[in-house]
């Protein structure tokens, strides 16, 4: 796939040298932009139009890497605040499976109570609970 988008580029390139070395005498024309906007004139110097086609592709590659550095930015920070969820949900995950693991004491104290009402009732004797009720 990588010699691929490298055989894919290098078309590309070779297409665009082709075009411009055949249109090299309509590029070598100059031109002078012009921008008016609420009574403000402003006016380039004249330059040739290869010259102008060259400085678009520019600022449009590095508007281009600018978008994409804020937007590698942005989703660091969210990957870093998942990261972080993931983190303590785990954290609270594994104390909840270690406080089921652990035994429970009033279980073992309810199976006691129960196992001496039996011993008592089979023996006869009486223990101050059976004499309260």
């Amino acid at each position: 796939m990588r010699y691929l988008k490298v055989l894919i580029l290098a078309l590309i390139f070779v297409a665009s040298m082709i075009f411009f070395i055949q249109n090299t005498p309509i590029f070598s024309e100059t031109i002078q932009l012009q921008l008016e906007i609420l009574g403000y004139r402003w006016t380039s110097v004249a330059m040739p139009i290869y010259l102008v086609v060259l400085l678009s592709f520019l600022l449009g590659a590095v508007l281009a890497i600018l978008y994409f550095f804020i937007e590698k930015v942005r989703l660091s920070g969210m990957l870093r605040s998942a990261t972080a969820k993931v983190k303590k949900l785990e954290d609270e995950v594994a104390s909840l499976r270690a406080a089921q693991e652990t035994p429970s004491y009033s279980s073992y104290s309810n199976t006691s109570s129960a196992s001496s009402d039996s011993v008592s009732s089979t023996y006869g004797t009486t223990t101050d609970e059976d004499s309260a009720s």
